[in-house]
């Protein structure tokens, strides 16, 4: 009975989960849809980013990738030359 409740508990919502995978795939467009759809999953077992929107969830969890740098790729890439 413990194990039932705890497989109902992690169940992925395949819409939510397909979401997700779909804003992912957005941001990384040659990635491998099955990674895709298992980060998706992954972020479901997150209970706040479950609560939300999954493009949402998608979008918070990218967050620390898509913020902004100081590091200068144009100034590294000078380095090379």
């Amino acid at each position: 009975m413990v194990l039932a409740a705890r497989v109902s508990q992690h169940a992925v919502d395949p819409q939510w989960s397909a979401r997700c995978a779909w804003r992912l795939r957005q941001r990384w467009p040659h990635a491998d849809p099955l990674s895709l759809e298992e980060a998706a999953e992954e972020l479901w077992a997150n209970p706040e980013l479950q609560a939300l929107d999954p493009v949402v969830a998608a979008d918070r969890w990218l967050e620390p990738v898509n913020a902004p740098s100081d590091f200068d790729v144009s100034l590294e890439l000078t380095r090379f030359r």
